[in-house]
């Protein structure tokens, strides 16, 4: 009889756990370096290396969001404890679109989460990445 209890409260406590709501967090993101107050921002939060700057599939979460100088401030609610990139431009001209020169080196202003840059193309995810895993997390970053 003791044995079914502890069973029991064994399946009940594995049981719970299984089916419990993921951690979540508040994540606050102030963008500085607008090279003037036109078009939007346009911010993608990437969930893994697969996605990473696809353009096949759809960000983790994403936003338009209108520039405020000097500090833009985005606050995302609910964001799951986990890692993650950021990527964001300023759609100067907004027409939806990261504008490249001849040699695909950006036209508009452009950053990444941990103010990363690559060196002859975009971050990699590592580099860019971040791990969210407390109730209030802040980071900045920087257009270039």
């Amino acid at each position: 009889m003791k044995v079914n209890r502890l069973l029991f409260f064994v399946l009940i406590i594995f049981t719970a756990n299984t089916f419990a709501e993921p951690e979540t967090g508040s994540l606050a993101v102030t963008f500085t370096g607008f090279s003037s107050a036109d078009g939007k921002l346009a911010i993608a939060i990437w969930d893994s290396e697969e996605v990473f700057l696809s353009k096949n599939k759809a960000p983790f979460r994403s936003a338009n969001l209108i520039i405020i100088q000097p500090n833009t401030k985005w606050t995302v609610e609910n964001l799951p404890y986990g890692k993650y990139a950021i990527s964001v431009y300023q759609d100067e001209n907004n027409n939806n679109d990261l504008d490249t020169n001849f040699f695909g080196v950006p036209d508009e202003p452009y950053g990444f989460s941990n103010n990363v840059q690559g060196s002859f193309g975009a971050p990699s995810f590592e580099q860019a990445s971040f791990i969210m895993e407390s109730k209030n997390t802040v980071i900045k970053i920087k257009l270039y």
